[in-house]
């Protein structure tokens, strides 16, 4: 009986100790539960608002407390920020997922300008809590793409010190955000399109603006609605090395080119302008088809024999 019972207090002495030995001393940083509730902009109509303007804003306050160490003893810490979304180029402006918006993000009253990355503040690491008072406005920079606007805007992490990892505080999602209107996709089929203009004798042209090889493709789109479908202005730009002194005749590429001959495109019988943005009217809900004609066109005073091969690229935009 008597070892039985030391053998039980050997046992639970054994456990103490270990207990005792593996405390924890990560000084763990945390955030108030209503932190983490996301940044709701709701629908954004900025059709009427200018370049460069604010669309739509909001303030937000983090509560960040950080504990001591295993010890009790206060531990420093070092708040970073950092954001899904880089900077707009060129801009004291953070970039989102839509094209044409731009988020301004100030700390405290200080605007944060183009960083994307840096620190948020610091904290002392004894329990107490400290607030960052965060003001997110969304800027137009351009035409605005309708669609949903979303990410993860803005994280906070702790930085490791004396042996405690990293570890993040939270982290502020962009949900229930979206710009009114219509946005169109290319089809997979569309964004790498081969139109085969064949071979054709030099001989066949007979002349300065006589064309051969004339060939249909067409450009489809997929529109769909983000909240009411209201008018999306579409246009369309075809960019190309032009002949010299033309505006819609693509040059040939290689130094084995024919010579005296290019490429015309054309839409309803009329060529299209290149590098210069075409009014397609409003975007429509659905399937979309954008039909062209591409030709050999002679502009020189004689075509010389060679290859026929061009290169365009094609934006659609949404305004």
């Amino acid at each position: 009986m008597i070892s039985r019972f030391a053998a039980c207090l050997r046992r639970w002495a054994a456990f103490v100790a270990l207990t005792l030995c593996t405390a924890p001393a990560f000084a763990a940083c945390l955030s108030l539960p209503e932190d983490f509730n996301p940044i709701e902009f709701g629908s954004i109509a900025a059709d009427g608002v200018e370049v460069g303007g604010g669309v739509r804003s909001i303030r937000f306050t983090l509560t960040l407390t950080c504990a001591p160490n295993g010890q009790g003893e206060p531990l420093a810490r070092t708040l970073n920020y950092s954001s899904e979304f880089g900077p707009a180029p060129g801009m004291n402006l953070w970039a989102t997922n839509l094209p044409g918006l731009a988020l301004r993000m100030v700390r405290d009253g200080e605007d944060l300008g183009s960083k994307t990355e840096g620190v948020l503040g610091t904290h002392p690491g004894d329990g107490s809590a400290r607030e960052f008072m965060i003001d997110m406005e969304v800027v137009k920079i351009g035409p605005v793409t309708p669609g949903f606007l979303l990410g993860q805007a803005f994280i906070v992490e702790a930085s490791p010190v004396s042996g405690d990892p990293s570890h993040y505080v939270v982290r502020k999602h962009i949900t229930s955000s979206y710009v009114r209107g219509v946005a169109c996709t290319v089809n997979t089929a569309s964004k790498h399109l081969v139109v085969p203009l064949g071979a054709v004798p030099a001989s066949a042209f007979d002349g300065p603006g006589s064309t051969q090889a004339s060939r249909e493709f067409a450009i489809d789109l997929t529109c769909s609605p983000f909240g009411e479908a209201r008018p999306t202005p579409l246009s369309i730009q075809l960019l190309g090395e032009t002949v010299p002194g033309t505006t819609d005749v693509l040059k040939l590429l290689g130094d084995d080119a024919a010579l005296g001959v290019g490429i015309r495109v054309l839409k309803n019988d009329a060529p299209v302008t290149l590098n210069t943005w075409h009014s397609l009217g409003d975007a429509t809900v659905g399937a979309t088809t954008l039909p062209y004609t591409a030709q050999y066109y002679q502009y020189g005073e004689r075509v010389t024999a060679g290859a026929g091969d061009g290169v365009m690229t094609f934006l659609i935009e949404m305004r």
